[in-house]
């Protein structure tokens, strides 16, 4: 009798399962099946959290000299005190008005009484000439002058060109600053023009005039 190739592959499958049975069946403690733990998901991740800014550490304190206790009663801090912005400061008062200066020397009005002739350039061969003027004295304005009459002593010509003192004419005021003719001895080698015919009265140099 034939068998087939099925028919004995199933027969040695029968026989190879009865001999593990008689071999001897696993333990009922035995797990036939190892149980498979599942992989084990990972903790959900938390939330980002802002990170602090760092906090820089506190500055150490100096050491104490050795022999020093440290003050129990530390004074309280100090008050910050905001200092106000000033105040907008007035505007500069203008300067004082400087006072006149009062006349130096001896000032004097007068009148004049009589002048006299200064020639032209082109009458002389000089180029320069003293002129004197007689005057009425009005007033003293500084210094000190005792006489009545003043014998003036002005500048003619200069340079070869007549000086207000060569047109001045009787009857006009002036006011004076005087000095001593004594005080300016280089004018003693000036040509002078001289028609008064005063020699009782001391020659006064005029330093400066003003018409009144």
């Amino acid at each position: 009798m034939k068998c087939s190739p099925v028919k004995l592959t199933l027969a040695l499958m029968a026989a190879a399962v009865l001999a593990a049975c008689l071999g001897g069946c696993p333990s009922e403690s035995a797990d036939p099946l190892t149980t498979i733990d599942p992989i084990a998901a990972p903790p959900p991740a938390e939330e980002a959290q802002p990170a602090e800014p760092a906090v820089p550490p506190a500055p150490a304190a100096a050491p104490m000299p050795e022999g020093t206790e440290p003050d129990r009663n530390p004074p309280p801090p100090q008050a910050v005190v905001h200092a106000e912005p000033p105040a907008d400061e007035p505007a500069d008062a203008p300067p004082p008005a400087e006072p006149v200066a009062e006349p130096s020397g001896t000032v004097v009005t007068g009148e004049i009484t009589l002048v006299s002739h200064v020639p032209a350039a082109s009458e002389v061969p000089y180029t320069e000439c003293l002129t004197f003027i007689k005057y009425t004295v009005d007033a003293v304005d500084g210094g000190e002058y005792a006489e009545k009459e003043l014998l003036a002593v002005f500048w003619g010509m200069r340079d070869s060109k007549l000086q207000d003192a060569a047109r001045f004419k009787p009857g006009q005021r002036h006011r004076l600053t005087i000095e001593p003719m004594a005080d300016h001895p280089d004018l003693s080698r000036v040509m002078q023009a001289d028609d008064t015919d005063e020699y009782s009265l001391t020659p006064y140099w005029v330093v400066e005039y003003a018409a009144l």
